[in-house]
Order: structure tokens, then sequence, then C-alpha cells
């Protein structure tokens, strides 16, 4: 919910039982004129299971299903005994900044990701490669693209510069310059920060309305972002189509879920990062199951680890959800699977095993549950070709051991993944896994140069890079903007509210991918040059696997010209420079804006 855009961008890999890899250690394509045939196998086509069946694919769809089914001559047999045959799973509700996010979720056996809020260049970029119809590496992504919101609203914190609204007549054009950018749904953000303590401005009601109404006007469905009970009335009785999240800020009235499904909506609730707002204690839930904690690389488990900080305003939110949840469930409204990955405690396509868990601990059955990933986000924003194992629809296919269908865990025992027909490579995918463990223990090459702006861009010597970091992902509104101006790096922006958990400014990312460690230890400590208005002061945080999720921090006064400061990483409480994650410059702690010129950084 309040994610920061470079939270995470890893893992690699499928979690494999150690007997289906031997057994499976490569599964055959159903793509390019091959044909596979999985025989004797349990399969869930998306709402029932059923027992004994024969599933024959090629040239990337489903040819015949059932049983009795003959096996042609020419096909590849895979031998379905004591195993259970899943549609590719849908997470109806992530974050998408990169391709690699994709990876992760295809390696997890989500084969269709449901973005909720990304850059639409991006977004774009993905869609036009897989209406190409040669995509096999990744997850499909479809897309809100931009969210509405208003100025200074949810959504507003991620780095990105986007349209807001300020009236009901701005809807209009907000959704029409949504759908020429091929917005597949259009998203609305209703949140007043209320449920966790804080005030954010958000849409009215008369706007939100009119978004809906255009957005049903241009053929889009309208989903909304909602956290509030009072808000999620209000979203049904103007139209909406969806709510992204169950709303949690307290347990639901009697009538909340009949007056939901009398709407019609259907809700993804997004049980995993609710939980890991209330209990700080998320990660530690997945990664004990070594199906999950087994099968991470680096950055993903520092994703997974990654925790909001704990508030008791907060406490009781994840009960709530669950309660709402089961009357949402009691009441006939559609429930979808989703993450919102990658928040704190979220990773792509890992938290979706998690999420299914979540809503059966909520009340839904296993198979409910299996449909809340399948079918039902395919038929709630459209997509008629996938969700379901039946004849013609696409053959994307998970292969677990055991019975999720009664033991809803047993989708972490993946043993071969298919996207469009074409196998995952179960080898490959290891490797990789390797080999970024490998890259995470692996020295920088330092002493040396980072950044020294010169060329006009934020280009680095190594690492992940320069991105925004504010406190928006626990809550808070500060803003920060990076530009590089006149051969060095200008970091402006506003700390909001001041206190321990204000800041704003740049991060860099010193691993391969965002928030991934890597080894530093060859290095004394970072240097750079700094030019900020006397009297004002810079916080410079070291983010390593010694200090955990929380940043060890210094402050140096600053006096209008250009100093250099040089800070040895043993100054920083708790920092392991053999593990180090991101070196932050910016304001903390103290309310108003700031604004600071940094050059020539580098590790000494």
């Amino acid at each position: 919910m309040k994610a920061e855009a470079a939270v995470v961008a890893a893992g690699l890999v499928a979690s494999l039982a150690a007997t289906a890899a031997a057994q499976l250690p490569a599964p055959p394509s159903g793509r390019d004129g091959e044909t596979v045939a999985i025989r004797d196998v349990r399969v869930f086509d998306g709402r029932a299971a059923h027992e004994g069946w024969t599933v024959v694919f090629a040239h990337g769809r489903i040819v015949e299903a059932g049983v009795g089914v003959e096996v042609p001559d020419e096909a590849v047999v895979v031998d379905g005994a004591g195993r259970t045959l899943l549609p590719g799973l849908i997470d109806a509700h992530t974050h998408v900044f990169s391709d690699a996010h994709l990876r992760e979720a295809l390696a997890w056996g989500v084969t269709t990701e449901l973005d909720q809020f990304t850059d639409e260049g991006f977004a774009g970029q993905m869609r036009a490669a897989q209406a190409a119809g040669d995509v096999t590496h990744r997850a499909d992504l479809f897309s809100a693209g931009v969210l509405a919101t208003a100025p200074g609203g949810h959504g507003t914190q991620f780095g990105l510069t986007i349209p807001t609204l300020t009236g009901p007549a701005d809807a209009e054009a907000f959704v029409a310059a949504r759908v020429d950018a091929g917005a597949d749904w259009i998203k609305i953000v209703w949140e007043d920060g209320s449920t966790y303590g804080m005030a954010l401005p958000t849409l009215d009601e008369l706007t939100a309305a009119a978004v809906i109404d255009a957005a049903h006007d241009a053929d889009r469905p309208a989903l909304v972002h909602v956290a509030t009970r009072d808000h999620a009335r209000r979203a049904a009785a103007v139209g909406a189509d969806g709510l992204v999240h169950a709303p949690h800020d307290g347990p639901p009235a009697p009538d909340l879920g009949e007056t939901l499904a009398e709407a019609g909506l259907f809700v993804v609730p997004t049980l995993t990062v609710i939980r890991s707002i209330a209990t700080g204690t998320e990660g530690d839930a997945q990664l004990s199951d070594a199906r999950l904690g087994d099968a991470l690389d680096p950055a993903a488990e520092a994703s997974i680890r990654a925790a909001y900080p704990p508030r008791p305003s907060t406490e009781a939110l994840f009960d709530h959800g669950v309660a709402v949840v089961a009357q949402l469930r009691d009441a006939g409204v559609a429930i979808l699977a989703g993450t919102d990955a990658p928040n704190p405690g979220t990773a792509h396509g890992l938290s979706i095993h998690r999420e299914l868990e979540l809503l059966v601990e909520a009340g839904l059955t296993p198979a409910e549950a299996l449909a809340a990933a399948t079918a039902a986000p395919a038929e709630a924003v459209g997509l008629s070709d996938r969700g379901r194992i039946a004849s013609g629809l696409r053959a994307d296919l998970v292969l677990v051991d055991g019975d999720p269908t009664t033991t809803i865990t047993d989708t972490r025992n993946l043993a071969a993944v298919w996207r469009n027909g074409g196998a995952l490579d179960l080898i490959g995918v290891r490797a990789r896994l390797a080999e970024a463990r490998r890259r995470a223990g692996q020295a920088l090459p330092v002493p040396g140069p980072l950044s020294d702006f010169d060329d006009g861009t934020t280009a680095v010597a190594f690492g992940a890079g320069w991105l925004v970091s504010t406190d928006r992902m626990a809550g808070g509104s500060s803003t920060a903007t990076l530009e590089p101006v006149d051969g060095h790096l200008t970091i402006a922006g506003e700390v909001a509210g001041g206190g321990a958990t204000s800041w704003a400014g740049g991060l860099f990312f010193v691993g391969d991918q965002p928030m991934a460690p890597a080894d530093a230890s060859a290095a004394a400590g970072v240097r750079f040059r700094v030019r900020g208005e006397a009297g004002t002061s810079l916080t410079v945080m070291v983010f390593s696997q010694g200090t955990g999720t929380m940043p060890s921090f210094q402050s140096r006064e600053l006096t209008g010209e250009w100093q250099t400061v040089e800070l040895p990483f043993a100054s920083f409480a708790g920092a392991t420079p053999e593990s180090l994650m991101g070196v932050f410059l910016g304001a903390a702690g103290r309310p108003g804006p700031f604004t600071f010129d940094v050059d020539d950084v580098m590790f000494y």
C-alpha cells in the first residue's frame, strides 16, 4: 500500500521439491510445434478439482483436457501421479517497475500480474512484447498505468511525475489519457490515511464518481483503492467494479458484505501486506517455510525481511482484514488473490503462496483460494484466454507435488511451470540463483569513485544506482527529487511532520539490484562533496544486513559553501560493509524544505 517504488527487484528462483526436480529436471515444452501430455494428474481447472485427467497442449494452447483423453503419438508424456496441475497463477495486485519483477513472478508459478500502478511507458513496452507472442521468460503484465489521485495524495510519492485530479471536471481527460496510454482498467485512490493514524489528501466523492463514470464510458473497469469501511461503501454506491484492498480500519458492520455483494464488486484483500503493516513479522512467517526461505536470492530476502515500523494504531488491522474477508466470502463477494508486492514483507511471485494461505485462514476453502488466483481474476478484468484449464485456452500451467485443493501450502511444491506452453528453465533458474548469491558475496570495485555527475546523469560506477527515498513508504508525506545540474546532483524536497521516522532524499543501491547486499569491505568509508544553506543539516544513512531493516545514520551541519565529508563505515553503529545495501543522502527529522548539492561521491 505505502510502497517504495524501488523496494525490491529480485528473486529469480522457484521453490522446487528435491524429488520433483529429480523426476522432472527439464520439463518438455508445448510450444513451437511440440506436444506435451500430462497423464493421470489431479487437475484444478480454475473452479473445481478432478481426478485422473490427461491434459494435452501444443503450440501454446490446451488441446484437450479430461478423463480418457487420448495421448497423441508425438507427445512427450509427463507422469502426473501424486501431483496437481493448476492454471498459471494470477496475482491481482502488484506494482511492477522492471522486467526482473516479472521474471521473479514466473519463477514462482505466477504467469500473469495485474499491476495497479507503474510507469506507463514501461507498461506499454511489456504489452507490445506480449502482443508479439514471443515472450516466455516472464509473466504477462496488464496494468492500470497511472492511478487517479489528488495532488499530494497516495501514489504521488514514488519518484514518478504523474497527473492528479482536483475536481470532477478533470475526470474525462484523465481517463482518456490513460486509455490512450493503453490502460487495461482505471485505478482510483480513495485513501485519507486515517486507517494508519495520519492525514492524506484524497479525492472527494464527486471526483471519484466522475472518474468511475468516465472509465465505464471508455469501456474500462474502475478499481478503487480503499482502506476504510466507509470508503468501501461509498465506492460501491458510485458504481466501482472492484476494491483492490479489503477495508481494515475496523471490524465489519453486519451488512458490509451484503452491501458489496449486492453492488457486484470483487475485492482483492491483500492480507499479506496488511499483516506486514500490522505485525512487522510477515517476513519471518514466509521465511520459516523452507520451500520459500531456502529458495531466495539476497535481494528477495531483503525485501521479505523488510518491515513497516510498528505502531500501536496498526496492531489490529490484520484481524480486521481477516474478519472482513470472512464476511465477504459468506456474502458471496468474488475474492481475488493479490499481494501488493513489492511492499515490505512481500516479493513478486513468492508472496502469492502466502496470500493463498492467509485467505484459507480467513475462511475460504482451499479450492476457493485457488480460484481467487486463477479463474476469478481472469474473469474480473476480462482475460478470457487464461485462468482455467480447458480446450483452446493458453497453456499457462503449474504442476505441483501434492494436493493444494486440500492442503493449500502444497502450491509451494513447484515441479514445473509453463507459460504459453513454454517450459520454465528450472536448471537456468537455479543457475541464476547461484550467480546472484555469488555476486552478493563478491567484493565491489572499491576504493574508487562512484558518481561525479559530470555527464549530466546519475550514472554510477557500480550498483543499481540512485533513486528517490522518502518516509511515504512508512506512512509519511515527505517529498524529494534528484536532478543532475551543472556537474553535480541536486537533492531537494521537504520533510513533513518531523520526528525520527521522517526523511527525504536520495538512496544509492550498491548491489546489482535494489537492497541487494554487496561486499564493500575493501573500502574504509564513503566520501563526497556537499553544499547546502548554512545551518541546514545533512543526514547520511547506511543500510546493511548488520543493521537489519533500520539504517544507521549520522548528521553533518552545512555552511553554505562546498565542503568534503568523509565518513568511515566503522562510525555507523552496527553497519557491516561486507553486506552493504545502500547509502542515503538527504534530510531527516527536522521539518521543512531542503536543497543539497552533492558531487564526487566515492568509497575511499
